[in-house]
């Protein structure tokens, strides 16, 4: 298994849950819990239902993160899977991002985007900003499976 396909099969593993817009904003009050309690800046945004229901910036960020934000949902909202698959596929195929034939700045080819699905259907994405792309991934997966934990999802 390449790691573009585990990373795609921990994005449904991780990512599974029975969201509804209550959980979707509580899951944004735990990741800004979670750059409150490490001085982190860190911007962070939920999707769900195509609708943008929660976003804070954190000390430290600013407008960057907000258009970095933009683009990891188009991209999780594109692909249905996390930001960081998409980086991984690229280098896995020895694509550049400037040939990916899409507008420079539209996606982000980065990780800090991640899905979140209900009975195996996208349904949002989480999103974080601040911090070297892959630490921005890593925040997601813990605390989406510390709150999946919390909840009893897991």
């Amino acid at each position: 298994m390449s790691n573009y396909e585990e990373l795609m099969a921990n994005d449904f593993v991780i990512g599974e849950g029975p969201w509804d817009q209550a959980t979707a904003i509580e899951l944004g009050e735990a990741l800004r819990k979670r750059g409150e309690s490490e001085s982190k800046p860190v911007a962070v945004a939920v999707i769900f239902d195509e609708q943008r229901i929660y976003q804070v910036g954190l000390p430290g960020t600013s407008q960057n993160n907000d258009e970095w934000i933009d683009r990891k949902i188009r991209t999780v909202d594109m692909t249905h899977h996390s930001s960081l698959a998409l980086r991984v596929k690229a280098d896995e195929m020895g694509v550049k991002e400037e040939d990916m034939g899409f507008k420079a700045g539209h996606l982000a080819v980065c990780g800090g985007g991640f899905p979140l699905y209900t009975d195996g259907k996208f349904v949002g994405a989480a999103i974080v900003s601040g911090l070297p792309h892959e630490v921005d991934h890593q925040i997601l997966v813990d605390v989406i499976t510390a709150f999946k934990k919390g909840k009893g999802w897991a």
